[in-house]
């Protein structure tokens, strides 16, 4: 459990790391392929968020709690006019505690929000499940029940432009700056599905498939120079977008001895791994 919380950690440094080489700081507006970058982004983002939520298709008879970690990757495309030289997968991480009765379980996820350096990271989610097994008149049909979800993840960077170059007079210029520039994503989705399991012995298999109706906003905050004869001052400015995250997932797990894993789909690959127990 704690070298997976340790590995929790790493990957939100990369997200962090990630986020930081995102370069929208001198566009007012985003152009449609700038656009298409930050979409297939904030789809990653959205596909490792929800890895992972509901591992078990069955909904506890009498009484069940549940603890874990988890780490999701989502995909996204290579878009070198946002500064995302090759595409890659973008990590997300938290932890989960479920509580469950009479076929009807809950869980509450969270990352509380932490800073590296000019970064901030934080995320929450909770959702609601019930076993319908018994409502399936078919004999030896896997564990199956329906469920209801909400996540959603909150990643800040911040940058320090130290100077600015320019070659307005036919020779270079060294200007210095010493201003903050920003970028920040807000990001949400509610999810509703199904997720089926059967056990093999030792190991659980999962199946699950959901309609997400997810969106982000994107804020980010610039300056442009502006020249007064041989002097310059700095005209600040700050724009938001907002990009539609839906769709559908489609993954498929194992569980064995506590360790949790997933791949699926959801605009995008997306993969999950963890650690948890429940008693």
């Amino acid at each position: 459990m704690k070298k997976l919380t340790l590995i929790g950690l790493a990957v939100l440094a990369s997200t962090v790391a990630f986020g930081q080489a995102l370069d929208i700081s001198t566009f007012k507006s985003l152009s449609s392929e700038q656009k298409d970058g930050v979409q297939s982004l904030t789809d990653g983002l959205q596909g490792g968020l929800s890895s992972l939520e509901w591992t078990d298709g069955s909904g506890p008879t009498l009484f069940r709690i549940s603890v874990g970690v988890y780490a999701g990757l989502g995909s996204f495309d290579e878009a070198k006019s946002i500064g995302i030289d090759k595409a890659g997968m973008v990590p997300s991480a938290g932890i989960q505690v479920g509580l469950g009765t009479m076929g009807a379980e809950g869980y509450f996820r969270m990352l509380p929000s932490l800073t590296f350096g000019d970064a901030s990271i934080g995320s929450m989610g909770f959702g609601l499940k019930y076993d319908l097994t018994d409502l399936i008149p078919v004999t030896g049909f896997p564990s199956t029940s329906a469920y209801v979800g909400y996540g959603s993840i909150n990643a800040k960077f911040e940058t320090t432009v130290k100077e600015i170059e320019d070659n307005s007079t036919g020779s270079k210029i060294v200007i210095p700056v010493n201003k903050k520039v920003s970028a920040e994503i807000k990001s949400s989705t509610f999810n509703m599905g199904v997720i089926s399991s059967y056990d093999l012995v030792i190991i659980r298999v999962f199946a699950r498939a959901a309609f997400e109706a997810g969106n982000s906003d994107l804020d980010w905050a610039g300056f442009e120079p502006v020249k007064n004869g041989q002097s310059f001052s700095f005209s600040e400015w700050k724009s938001n977008e907002t990009f539609g995250n839906s769709g559908m997932r489609l993954g498929v797990g194992l569980s064995l001895f506590g360790i949790k894993a997933e791949v699926g789909t959801r605009n995008g690959l997306y993969a999950g791994a963890g650690y948890g127990f429940s008693f």
